[in-house]
């Protein structure tokens, strides 16, 4: 069983799963020896039969995607390209699990049992024999379940993954084509506060000779805001829509998240550049349109020797952790 707080916070990240995934990691980690019909129920079995948090983190079903988006929800900012281990250490580290605790033995958590015995008693030494036998067969036929739904997952990924990118290369050529027709001398843009929710919000982080972070809150504020910097600063943003330069990433609760990264231009000069992220939420009284719930913005200023990546910006979202207005959860139950 995890420790009480490591139990609390695994339940957290665990809401994030959906139903179905919820119940398959708890078949597999109690061998479908514990019956569970419910959330609640697979929420218990996984935190009481599970080995260590490392153990647990480091399961399939706790994807990569799944990582992040908790850490988001927790105020933690890591870099979008980083590997899963990268997740798993933050999210311990978040949890105060030292790396002593996950290198050395841990207690091996207790295993549901269904059938019991005493060594006097050869009829249930029989039965645990003929119970072992069915477990070895229901363990090899578990073996299979498991490797068909590890293909079904990798086909599912796959789909998730192009249909949530094709959303994010979409999203972020109309988004900019519209914010850089704000421009004085063309003026033509539809950039309003109708893609914004009133409790919109907008983080702004700058980095010239010093940091500074400015944080507004409204439909009309982080429009206002936004449309500054191309009709009063007269910047231009030119966003990398290539594979390497946009990831989107969704939840099971309907949120969409989009990173992208670019330069800024003002004239014909590239001045610096930025990476923005997006929390897009469906509007149902928008005709089930995406709507802009919160965005972070990190502007540097930097002329890149070549062309930009998220990879070149792994850093520039971490340098000020999010606060608690950030959350994700937040985002999707308001």
């Amino acid at each position: 069983m995890l420790p009480e707080k490591e139990r609390d916070s695994a339940q957290k990240l665990l809401e994030l799963l959906n139903t179905e995934d919820l119940l398959s990691l708890a078949n597999t980690i109690t061998n479908k020896r514990i019956v569970v019909q419910t959330r609640a129920e697979a929420i218990k079995a996984i935190v009481v039969y599970s080995e260590s948090s490392m153990v647990l983190l480091n399961r399939k079903r706790l994807s990569k995607n799944l990582l992040f988006q908790y850490l988001a929800s927790e105020g933690i900012m890591v870099n979008v390209m980083g590997l899963k281990s990268h997740f798993i250490e933050k999210t311990l580290e978040h949890w105060g699990v030292s790396q002593s605790q996950t290198q050395t033995p841990v207690a091996v958590a207790p295993t549901p049992q269904r059938n019991c015995y005493s060594s006097g008693d050869q009829t249930n030494v029989t039965k645990l024999e003929e119970s072992e036998e069915d477990d070895s067969q229901e363990s090899t036929e578990s073996d299979v379940v498991e490797r068909r739904e590890t293909s079904q997952e990798m086909v599912q990924a796959t789909s998730s993954y192009h249909s949530n990118n094709q959303l994010a290369v979409e999203f972020v050529t109309w988004f900019y084509r519209m914010l850089n027709a704000c421009h004085p001398e063309t003026n033509d843009s539809e950039f309003g506060v109708q893609h914004f929710y009133d409790d919109c919000t907008l983080r702004l982080l700058y980095s010239t000779y010093e940091q500074s972070v400015d944080e507004f809150t409204g439909a009309r504020v982080v429009c206002d805001r936004l449309r500054a910097f191309v009709c009063e600063e007269q910047l231009q943003f030119n966003a990398n829509t290539d594979a390497d330069g946009i990831m989107g990433l969704s939840d099971p609760h309907g949120l969409k998240m989009i990173v992208v990264c670019g330069t800024v231009h003002a004239s014909t000069q590239v001045v610096g550049i930025f990476e923005q992220q997006f929390g897009l939420v469906r509007d149902p009284n928008m005709d089930n349109n995406w709507r802009i719930k919160f965005t972070n913005l990190k502007l540097l200023s930097k002329v890149p020797k070549m062309r930009l990546t998220l990879q070149e910006t792994e850093n520039m979202m971490t340098i000020v952790p999010m606060n608690s207005s950030f959350q994700v959860a937040k985002y999707i139950a308001t």
